[in-house]
């Protein structure tokens, strides 16, 4: 992060579960790539607080998601376990007052 700062550029993450939010929330990362349903587990406040306070964007990707489940032939994805708990991170993330992708400051 350090050096992709030190040039001007943005540090996106590609975490799969709430662990790697943590970890690229305390590393100067400023885009998460999506939220983290792999784990099926909710933020908490906590974690939103911390991701809130490093300035992180998110990319949803909850339509890639979606996606992904209707081609593994998931015919009942909006009611699946993975996307309902992508749209209640986002749900939590947007509450708390945090943004998307803000790739224009950089």
């Amino acid at each position: 992060t350090t050096t992709a700062h030190g040039r001007g550029k943005p540090v996106f993450a590609h975490p799969s579960e709430g662990k790697g939010v943590w970890i690229a929330a305390n590393n100067g990362v400023n885009i998460l790539a999506h939220t983290t349903p792999d784990d099926r587990l909710p933020w908490s406040k906590e974690l939103i607080a911390k991701m809130l306070q490093a300035h992180m964007a998110l990319t949803p990707t909850l339509k890639l998601f979606k996606d992904a489940l209707v081609q593994e032939g998931d015919t009942g994805w909006a009611h699946d376990v993975f996307m309902l708990t992508a749209e209640r991170q986002l749900n939590a993330y947007q509450k708390a007052g945090g943004t998307g992708c803000r790739c224009s400051r950089f």
